[in-house]
């Protein structure tokens, strides 16, 4: 239990960066609690897993241009000693999968640039190699009596660290993206600074004089083992061998969890039902979601809380959104309110424009916030190939946008990288993305003015020739006269002087001849910048003699009547013959005509607007067959055959479905002899019906009273005769089964059958007789009364006594039989 315990407080997140002023002097001197009237809240810390793996983010010098950048030293993994003093310098290690580029290259094709280059976090030392401190393969000493303060942001990781007598060794921790602390041992003293908003995680120990937490979040699987741990702002997480104070005042947890790797606002804070006069304060939940406020021991603890989590491209880090989610939390329930997006950034776009057109005010970095979410954007550094080609214009609020400078800028595709672009966000965070503008300009399509020359050859503004083997257009039919959408400022007549038309049929037969296609192409400068549209639409025709009932005799060919396979009441089945075309109309145009590639069946349907709708029922109709047009013929006359369609079909209805006998709900007398009649459809019995396709009928199936009777055959019309013997209530069912005609025969319409029932009451007053009372389709309520005789009179009693005794004595006897083999 003790163990557990330990388990639970061994990570403990304080979010709130508190001052001394969250406690009063006057408190901590005194070392008072809640019991003494006063209600101060001291922090809060974050709970005891974390990822040990360390994000990579993007994270590069602020530089004071767009294309240059401020040098600095760079070092790995901690501290590098140089010969001469400096104030600050940077350790950073690159993660790249950037494409080689050769010189010029850069910026004129769509992904010269490659990924995006991503670093893994950076520690920055305050203070003077080998006076301030010491690094000897890769162990950092802090020197005796020295103050050193260790940046680390954006996924640093620190390894070992000693910490001399009488040292102080100040880290700050920055950033988003969780940083890695190895061990930090000796007899000085480490401080996490307040200005600290990022998080660490804690993989050893610190062991040193004193530990003192005033910003900043700190996890993980690592342990405090200081004697004196102080809390007075940030957050604690990680395992702790004594107790956390502030002051004098020994801290109590609360745990809650919120989204995984979420920055908390802490706010509105109560004690004991007091609210607690503090600043809202932040802490980083756990890779698990997991937080714990620490206060000053209370009975009662309530505040509330707002979680934000940031999500990016973990391939281009080329957008960042920031999502808001917003909690309170009540002796150790937590209640879930609203939710929002509070900002959106996404960097890089796909531009396309066209030769001679405008591209003006169009997003490359794009900003989306919620009222008072807005966060700086600041594009630091990007391709300056860009500025050739589009100008920049920039809002930090609203994004930037790009405008085309020059609209005849020939044609091509290009790529600009946006290298760096920092976002600040109004929770207090930096984000670097990038991104990549690709800009393409497309060649102007022209379409080119042809027209059909009025000559002998000419007829209906349709281009004619007759038949000659071949797709060749004559001279005379087809004239390139220009082009419509020529950019102002370009010559026509330039571009005309480099054009080529060249007209011929789509088919050189005259079945398929409809139209002539035309190919115009540009050469030379024009071609640079233009393209020409395709022109397949020029109306055209090609004569063809017809097709006679003596030629086709003298060739062979014989035109064959359609025969009829099969008559419905929506539609006809007919056999087609190989070659031949059909309709449904002698004065069918072309295009309804359908050929018969092979002898098969076809089904006759209407079709209306390119949609199928049935024939009508009992109409007659007639079908079109004839020799389609061939390469020289025109199609032959058509002949017919008339079929007439099926009546419709006889549809059974719920409401002819008749259960008869007695009254429903009447009272019978005892020992009457009741009949009762099921009546299903009657049309059936006409002399003079045949049943059609898809006709529906019910039929009497069943009775019940207790058991259930079938009745026997098919008939439209069934009875039965039951005598109630005994006083109460009786309820009779009978049901009726669907039947659909296929055609063939009646087959069983599973699920749709209909019941009716009769409910009467029985007793020796009982003055109703048997009567053509309807029955209802609702069943009586109460008890019903089984006591009742039916037409069969067979004694069951005795007969099922005879049965048991006969079975008994022919199981004795195979027994005695067996033994006897044996």
């Amino acid at each position: 239990m003790k163990l557990k315990l330990l388990k639970k407080l061994m990570i403990i997140c304080m979010s709130f960066s508190l001052s001394v002023s969250m406690v009063p002097a006057s408190v901590l001197a005194a070392g008072k609690d809640s019991s003494d009237g006063d209600t101060q809240a001291v922090q809060v810390i974050s709970s005891d897993t974390e990822s040990e793996s360390a994000n990579t983010e993007t994270e590069t010098k602020n530089q004071e241009t767009k294309h240059h950048k401020d040098k600095e030293t760079e070092i790995k993994g901690g501290f590098v000693p140089e010969s001469e003093s400096q104030a600050v310098i940077e350790s950073e290690a690159v993660i790249t999968e950037q494409t080689p580029q050769t010189e010029g290259e850069a910026g004129q094709k769509k992904g010269a640039v490659g990924k995006k280059v991503k670093t893994a976090g950076k520690i920055t030392p305050n203070g003077t190699p080998n006076v301030d401190y010491k690094n000897e393969n890769g162990k950092y000493t802090i020197l005796e009596d020295k103050a050193v303060t260790l940046t680390l942001s954006d996924g640093a990781s620190l390894g070992e660290v000693i910490v001399k007598s009488g040292a102080t060794l100040t880290i700050v921790l920055k950033g988003t993206t969780t940083n890695i602390i190895g061990t930090i041992s000796g007899e000085g003293k480490v401080q996490f600074a307040k200005t600290s908003n990022g998080k660490a995680n804690l993989k050893g120990s610190i062991d040193v004089a004193e530990t003192t937490v005033e910003g900043g979040t700190l996890f993980g699987s690592g342990t405090i083992k200081s004697t004196q741990v102080s809390l007075n702002g940030g957050s604690i997480a990680c395992k702790v061998t004594n107790d956390v104070k502030s002051g004098d005042l020994t801290l109590k947890a609360s745990e809650f969890t919120v989204e995984k790797d979420a920055v908390c606002t802490i706010d509105n804070v109560q004690l004991n039902g007091a609210d607690v006069s503090m600043d809202a304060n932040t802490v980083w939940s756990d890779s698990n979601g997991k937080a714990v406020v620490y206060f000053q021991p209370a009975s009662t603890v309530a505040f509330s809380i707002k979680a934000v989590t940031f999500t990016s491209s973990e391939e281009t880090t080329d957008s960042i959104t920031a999502k808001e989610q917003n909690y309170t939390y009540e002796d150790g329930n937590l209640k879930k309110g609203k939710s929002a997006t509070a900002y959106t950034v996404k960097v890089g776009a796909d531009l396309t424009t066209t030769y001679g057109e405008k591209l003006e005010n169009v997003d490359i970095i794009t900003v989306s916030a919620a009222k008072d979410y807005t966060p700086e954007v600041s594009l630091r550094d990007y391709d300056e190939a860009m500025d050739s080609s589009l100008e920049l214009k920039d809002g930090t609020a609203k994004g930037y946008k790009v405008t085309k400078k020059n609209i005849k800028e020939k044609p091509d595709e290009k790529s600009f990288s946006l290298n760096e672009v920092l976002v600040t966000d109004t929770f207090g965070y930096d984000h670097i993305l990038s991104g990549t503008v690709n800009y393409k300009i497309e060649k102007k399509e022209l379409t080119p003015l042809i027209s059909v020359n009025k000559t002998s050859t000419t007829s209906k503004n349709k281009a004619t020739k007759v038949y000659d083997g071949t797709t060749d257009v004559p001279d005379d039919t087809c004239t390139l006269s220009g082009f419509s959408g020529i950019v102002d400022g370009d010559k026509a007549s330039d571009v005309l002087a480099v054009a080529k038309a060249t007209f011929v049929y789509d088919h050189a037969d005259v079945a398929t001849a409809k139209n002539i296609k035309a190919e115009v192409t540009l050469s030379g400068d024009p071609a640079e910048c233009y393209t020409v549209a395709s022109v397949d639409d020029i109306s055209a025709e090609i004569t063809k003699a017809p097709l006679t009932e003596e030629l086709m005799k003298s060739l062979g060919i014989t035109l064959t009547k359609p025969e009829v396979t099969e008559r419905h009441y929506q539609y006809l089945k007919y056999k087609t013959v190989a070659g031949q075309e059909y309709a449904y109309s002698e004065k069918a145009k072309d295009d309804e005509w359908k050929l018969a590639k092979k002898a098969s069946t076809i089904t006759y349907v209407n079709e209306v607007d390119g949609e199928e709708q049935d024939l009508k029922a009992g109409t007659s109709y007639k079908i079109y067959t004839r020799i389609p047009e061939s390469d020289n013929y025109l199609a032959s006359d058509p002949v017919a055959v008339s079929v007439k369609t099926l009546r419709a079909p006889q549809e059974a209805k719920e409401s002819d479905v008749k259960f008869t006998g007695v009254t429903d709900n009447s009272t019978q007398k005892l020992n009457t002899a009741l009949t009762f009649t099921a009546t299903g459809s009657t049309y059936v019995d006409d002399k003079d019906y045949k049943p059609s396709a898809d006709d529906e009928k019910y039929v009497p199936y069943s009775w019940k009273l207790t058991d259930t009777t079938t009745w026997k055959g098919d008939k439209s019309t069934q009875t039965f005769t039951m005598t109630p013997t005994q006083a109460g209530t009786y309820t009779i069912v009978a049901t009726f089964r669907k039947y659909v005609y296929d055609g063939k025969k009646w087959v069983y319409s599973e699920g749709d059958d209909v019941k009716k029932s009769i409910t009467f009451k029985a007793n020796e007053s009982g003055t109703s007789s048997s009567t053509s009372g309807s029955g209802s389709s609702s069943s009586s309520s109460g008890s019903t009364n089984t006591a009742a005789k039916t037409g069969d009179t067979t004694p069951v009693v005795p007969v099922a006594a005879a049965l048991v005794v006969s079975g008994a004595a022919l199981a004795l006897t195979l027994k005695k039989r067996k033994k006897e083999e044996k």
